[in-house]
């Protein structure tokens, strides 16, 4: 794990959104859908040992999600994964905020973000194994 901006779950200094980014896109994607109460409200931010991947068929797509005022309507993409930390496996989310829509704090290629429960100890640099379905994600080496 990296750590990440801050904004999703709002424990950013620079973060514009004090509840965080993800407690204010809630309702916008259960309205579409997906409920997400279930999970920890930010995201787990994996450096892949790989060079990047690929959303091929994402389980859930959102277009032009006008979540906050500050700035444009996002897309986002998710795919169910699952975590496992210290032999313990958690079920989770890739959470994509396409970066064609996403006005700023952009991932490196080889950093995902995941949604999920709520993991004891886990912090920066913990290393996790993640599973993805091929069918839905790709990781390209």
């Amino acid at each position: 794990m990296v750590q990440g901006y801050g904004v999703a779950s709002g424990t950013g200094a620079k973060s514009p959104h004090p509840a965080g980014s993800i407690e204010l896109q809630l309702p916008h994607f259960r309205a579409r859908g997906l409920d997400l109460d279930q999970y920890f409200f930010g995201t787990l931010n994996l450096k892949l040992d790989a060079k990047s991947f690929a959303l091929t068929k994402p389980r859930y797509y959102f277009a032009q999600v006008q979540w906050t005022d500050l700035h444009g309507p996002e897309d986002f993409s998710f795919s169910p994964c699952r975590i496992e930390f210290r032999a313990v496996r958690y079920d989770g989310l890739i959470y994509y905020p396409h970066p064609s829509t996403k006005p700023a704090h952009h991932q490196p290629a080889n950093v995902i973000e995941i949604l999920s429960e709520k993991i004891p100890d886990i912090g920066d640099g913990a290393r996790v194994v993640l599973f993805v379905d091929p069918g839905e994600v790709a990781i390209l080496a």
